[in-house]
């Protein structure tokens, strides 16, 4: 089928050249065009091609409109030799020239599937945005990021990413024909050359007051005094009990009594020495609010505040 219609625009542009031109001349150039159509119908792509190769500068040179039907044939016979790079330059060069809208069109076809079997596409990312990017051996003048290039023929390239203090960054990407290769770029920002690293500064930790732990050390101490003596006030007491009346038994219960009220004046000493701590601790705590444990006179006694 595309033999054939290539074989019939070859006809038809047989009849169209030129008449109002140098007979001559134009009669080279329309036997060319023949002979083109009839190899064409044969399969014969090379030989269809050269002759619309001579034939096409002739035309040219006359300013005939045929012209661009001769353009659109070049491009078919490379397309069908396989030649797809020329193939491409050839639909480029025949879509410069008005023709009619069916073979733009296939034109325009044509042009974007070669430019899918040819080329690549290479996208390249970046952090931060704006960075420069030079791809070697192609992009020597930077390129701001993020950059796109869709007509890259397949092949490995060595994209590289610069931006004003931060770290180069470089990678080899590998661009494969019809498709898109994507590279991501990350710098890291460099230190300042020269300048001071200053630490975190942490207020020391407050100093730990004694007082609170003395004060209740002391009234432990003193409570167990109090246990002793308590134990001894019921030691006489049961001397005294066990003994007759006398100077011995008179003398086990004044050391009962003796006992007894040394043990409570332990026991007094010791709470408030306990309390008097846990007060200080508390006030020491940096979590207790300000003005807590303060101390106030009321009618009939005294009032902390907490």
């Amino acid at each position: 089928m595309i033999r054939r219609t290539l074989g019939q625009a070859c006809l038809s542009l047989a009849l169209l050249v030129g008449v109002a031109h140098a007979a001559s001349t134009l009669a080279d150039a329309q036997g060319l065009v023949n002979m083109a159509a009839e190899r064409f119908r044969d399969g014969d792509f090379a030989a269809a091609l050269t002759a619309l190769q001579e034939a096409e500068p002739i035309v040219a040179a006359a300013n005939d409109p045929s012209v661009a039907q001769i353009r659109f044939n070049i491009a078919r016979c490379l397309e069908e030799l396989g030649r797809d790079d020329e193939a491409l330059a050839a639909w480029q060069v025949y879509l410069r020239v008005p023709d009619a809208t069916h073979r733009k069109q296939r034109a325009v076809a044509a042009v974007t599937a070669l430019k899918k079997r040819i080329y690549g596409a290479l996208a390249v990312s970046c952090e931060p945005v704006g960075a420069a990017v030079k791809i070697e051996g192609l992009l020597e003048t930077a390129a701001p990021c993020p950059f796109r290039r869709e007509d890259l023929k397949p092949g490995v390239y060595k994209v590289h990413v610069a931006f004003d203090g931060y770290s180069e960054g470089m990678r080899e990407v590998e661009v494969v024909a019809g498709e898109t290769a994507a590279a991501s770029f990350r710098l890291e920002a460099l230190p300042v050359a020269g300048g001071l690293v200053v630490p975190p500064m942490e207020a020391p930790p407050p100093a730990t007051n004694p007082w609170p732990w003395v004060l209740i050390g002391t009234g432990v101490v003193a409570a167990g005094g109090g246990a002793f003596l308590t134990t001894q006030a019921i030691a006489a007491r049961d001397d005294a009990e066990s003994l007759p009346p006398g100077d011995d038994r008179d003398g086990s219960v004044d050391d009962f009594e003796t006992a007894e009220t040394l043990s409570w004046v332990a026991y007094g000493v010791g709470a408030a020495a306990i309390a008097g701590g846990v007060v200080l601790w508390i006030l020491d705590d940096p979590a207790t609010p300000a003005g807590a444990g303060d101390v106030e006179m009321v009618p009939g006694g005294v009032r902390i505040r907490w």
